[in-house]
């Protein structure tokens, strides 16, 4: 299966589901926001010159994959915070 892959998502299917569905809301209203930025960035560099322009690319890289990471990690926190390390429920969900 793809999707958000870490040991502690993929403890059960209870696990896996939580991470999938609080991934993809957060990405849900992350991407466009990311997307905004990302073509902002881009529409900055138009009529420059070639190494201006890679330089703004590569900076879409890395802020797109800073947003991915920080998903990542606010989803595996919040994994910690309602399953046990062995993948059991904790109370408060």
């Amino acid at each position: 299966s793809r999707g958000f892959r870490t040991k502690r998502s993929m403890k059960n299917p209870s696990t896996w589901e939580f991470a999938q569905k609080h991934f993809g809301r957060l990405w849900y209203k992350s991407a466009p926001w990311t997307a905004i930025v990302s073509s902002l960035v881009m529409l900055y560099s138009m009529g420059r010159n070639i190494a201006f322009i890679g330089f703004c690319g590569g900076c879409v890289v890395v802020i797109q994959l800073a947003v991915i990471i920080i998903l990542g990690i606010i989803t595996n926190s919040a994994l910690k915070r309602n399953f046990t390390d062995e993948g059991i429920p904790q109370k408060n969900i």
